[in-house]
C-alpha cells in the first residue's frame, strides 16, 4: 500500500518486506498494465491511499466483480495462492521462495500447497 511510481521498474517491483529486507520481483502482464495507468496521488509517487481495511474492501469487490464471488480470502491467502500457482509452473521451491521473499526454503513449503497425487505419473513406469 506504500507503492510508489519509483518502485516500479518496468517488468518488476521493488518489494521492501519483514526487517527492511528489499527486493525486486516481477510483474506479471496485467498488474504492469494496471500500475502503468495509475497516476501518482502526489509529488512523492504513492500510488495508492489506503489505509489495510480499504485495500480489503476493494480487493473484495473486485474479485466479485471478477466473477469470483466471496473467494477473496485476504492478502496472506492470496501470497500462499501465488506460490501455490507459480510452484505448480516450476515444480521449483527454491524459485518459488526467492519470488516470495523467504530466507528458507522450508518456509516456502509450508505456503505452497501441493497435491497428494503429484508425482503419480512420474511414478507410473518405475
Amino acid at each position: 500500500m506504500a507503492l510508489t511510481t519509483a518502485d516500479v521498474h518496468g517488468a518488476s517491483l521493488t518489494v521492501r518486506g519483514k526487517g527492511g529486507r528489499v527486493r525486486r520481483v516481477p510483474l506479471g502482464r496485467r498488474v504492469r498494465e494496471a500500475l502503468n495507468a495509475a497516476p501518482p496521488l502526489d509529488a512523492d509517487g504513492r500510488l495508492f491511499d489506503w489505509k489495510y481495511a480499504q485495500a480489503t474492501y476493494r480487493m473484495r469487490k473486485a474479485f466479485r466483480a471478477a466473477g469470483l464471488g466471496e473467494a477473496w480470502r485476504g492478502f496472506h491467502a492470496a501470497r500462499k495462492h501465488s506460490g501455490t500457482r507459480l510452484y505448480q509452473a516450476t515444480r521449483d521451491f527454491t524459485r518459488v521462495g526467492l519470488f516470495l521473499g523467504h530466507a528458507s526454503v522450508d518456509t516456502t513449503r509450508r505456503y505452497v500447497a501441493v497435491q497428494d497425487n503429484d508425482v503419480a505419473s512420474e511414478v507410473e513406469f518405475f
